[in-house]
């Protein structure tokens, strides 16, 4: 034991412990505790339920508290009215930082905002990673915030990259958009891309031109497809034929009248394949050949023409007389070729019509005798041929 000016020795080198109290009750006031050799331990003996406070009370304060439970032993770092950004400060230097919890417990950084800012140029530099088993996620979650930003994430120089082993999914709850504000935009997927608008309409649109490369395009609608364009278009192929097929029909035309359809090519032939049907006027500046009429093949003793005999030969082959009337509306320019296939001499008729022969005859000459039925307007025909009387 001994003192000397501003300091006291309390004990020699054999001294183990020192006694403020016989109870160690006492209270030890100090401006700082330092060791010039060894080591400090403070309350390594501190019973359990009981505390060790570091710290002005109900201001800044460290408390740590064993219990005879080791799950109730709790270390607690409290600043209780401190207001700066930095009111509890940890910082490492040099080094790093480690925080490592038990694998069942939470880590829970909560504040006004929390700031995760990386101080390294490098690759991953904030990370976060789970690595523990096949039911582990990452879940990034806004419970409250309504605007289209409520969970942004900007690169505002680079580029955002979503590598996944299984499939992404993006679930929306409102409208949605996927832009680029330079730069195409590509949707690639190795087994194919599938857009689904369930009974919703998909739109695409552009201001430029829609460009469809495939080696082949197929186009499957349970309903029907309509293609509108503002300007002249062309379904065209570089090779092969090109094939529009309708279980209904195919119709070619337009929906204004007097507006021209143009089948073919000037310099290329357009068939057809099966029969022809026009309710129109047919008109054209080059020739017709290679056409065979149809026939329309009557047995009985009397038959009236109607206009689906326009242009075909209508035979009658009976042994008896037969009458063949000419009934209204068969439409001007109608005509037809009438054969006397057997015995029976065939009479041309007039119903509501006028039939009119430069030998004012209204029969055929016999059999195999053929005359042509033409009208010229107004209801008049005109008969001739081979006619008798």
């Amino acid at each position: 034991t001994g003192q000397g000016d501003n300091y006291a020795v309390i004990g020699n080198a054999d001294v183990t412990r020192v006694y403020a109290a016989q109870d160690e009750g006492a209270t030890l006031y100090a401006a700082g505790m330092e060791s010039s050799a060894g080591s400090i331990s403070i309350a390594s003996t501190l019973a359990d339920g009981q505390t060790l406070k570091l710290g002005k009370n109900g201001a800044v304060e460290m408390i740590i508290s064993p219990h005879g439970t080791a799950a109730s032993e709790t270390f607690s770092l409290t600043n209780t009215s401190g207001t700066a950004e930095s009111a509890i400060s940890l910082t490492s230097t040099a080094g790093g930082v480690d925080v490592d919890a038990a694998a069942a417990k939470d880590v829970n950084i909560a504040g006004g905002q929390v700031a995760l800012v990386s101080k390294d140029d490098a690759a991953s530099a904030i990370s976060l990673t789970a690595n523990q088993g096949t039911s582990e996620t990452i879940v990034i979650t806004n419970t409250q915030g309504t605007g289209s930003s409520a969970v942004d994430i900007n690169a505002s120089a680079g580029g955002v990259t979503v590598d996944a082993g299984s499939g992404v999914s993006i679930d929306a709850g409102a409208a949605s958009n996927l832009t680029t504000s330079a730069g195409a935009l590509t949707i690639d997927g190795a087994g194919g891309v599938n857009i689904v608008g369930n009974s919703s309409e998909i739109d695409v649109t552009t201001t430029g031109t829609l460009d469809m490369n495939a080696a082949a395009i197929t186009v499957d609608a349970s309903s029907g497809v309509s293609i509108d364009a503002a300007a002249a278009s062309n379904l065209t192929t570089s090779s092969g034929a090109l094939t529009l097929d309708g279980a209904g029909g195919v119709n070619v035309g337009t929906s204004s009248s007097g507006v021209a359809v143009s089948i073919g090519h000037t310099t290329s032939e357009v068939t057809v394949n099966d029969n022809l049907t026009v309710t129109g006027n047919v008109s054209g500046s080059g020739t017709i050949s290679g056409f065979d009429a149809n026939l329309n093949n009557q047995t009985g003793t009397t038959y009236t023409l109607v206009a689906g005999d326009n242009g075909k030969v209508v035979t009658l082959n009976n042994g008896s007389a037969i009458t063949v009337t000419i009934g209204t509306g068969l439409g001007d320019g109608f005509n037809c070729l009438l054969v006397q296939k057997g015995a029976g001499q065939v009479t041309i008729s007039a119903s509501g019509t006028t039939v009119v022969n430069r030998s004012s005859e209204t029969k055929t000459a016999g059999q195999y005798a053929t005359v042509s039925i033409i009208n010229i307007g107004s209801e008049q025909y005109i008969l001739s041929g081979d006619t008798g009387s």
